[in-house]
């Protein structure tokens, strides 16, 4: 794990932890606008907490994300706990880790058995409907799915480039 990949893991756990000391922070119908910014930290219980805390670890152990890639997560994560109106408290940092999961997955999708955990995952997340969990299924897939289209969009801009860039040194002659 890199020095960069270190720090963010050990500030995001750190504001976790910190978060769950003020429960009342979750994204609710008609909350505050800064609940919208401080949600990310706070969690339903030791066991989503422990569970985001293992994901960003993974995540940070990875070394494929950039700074960037964290700052858009917050924003996307941010932006979409406004679009949900929720009548049950959205908490958690999984919005975050679902837009990133978002990024990182196409690449590897080949593999058996990232695709069996996302089954799974998909599996456990349409089951959590039946206990009227909409908002925060909704929310991880509306992350997820952005997540994805900004990893096509990237390497859409980048084969752009290099076809431009090769063309040119046809061009030239280069």
């Amino acid at each position: 794990m890199t020095v960069k990949d270190k720090i963010v893991f050990i500030l995001c756990t750190a504001l976790m932890v910190a978060g769950n000391l003020r429960t009342e922070w979750g994204v609710t119908w008609h909350c505050p606008w800064w609940h919208h910014l401080t949600f990310h930290f706070v969690h339903g219980n030791i066991f989503h907490l422990a569970g985001n805390i293992l994901v960003l670890w993974l995540y940070c152990k990875s070394g494929k994300l950039r700074v960037k890639d964290w700052l858009t997560a917050f924003a996307i994560a941010t932006a979409f706990s406004f679009a949900i109106p929720s009548p049950t408290p959205l908490v958690g940092f999984s919005g975050i880790l679902m837009y990133l999961y978002g990024i990182l997955i196409p690449p590897i999708w080949k593999n058996r058995q990232v695709r069996i955990a996302t089954y799974i995952f998909i599996a456990l997340s349409v089951g959590s409907l039946f206990f009227n969990q909409w908002p925060a299924v909704l929310f991880h897939a509306l992350c997820t799915l952005a997540g994805v289209l900004c990893y096509h969009t990237q390497r859409l801009i980048h084969d752009i480039k290099d076809h431009e860039e090769r063309t040119n040194r046809r061009g030239t002659g280069a």
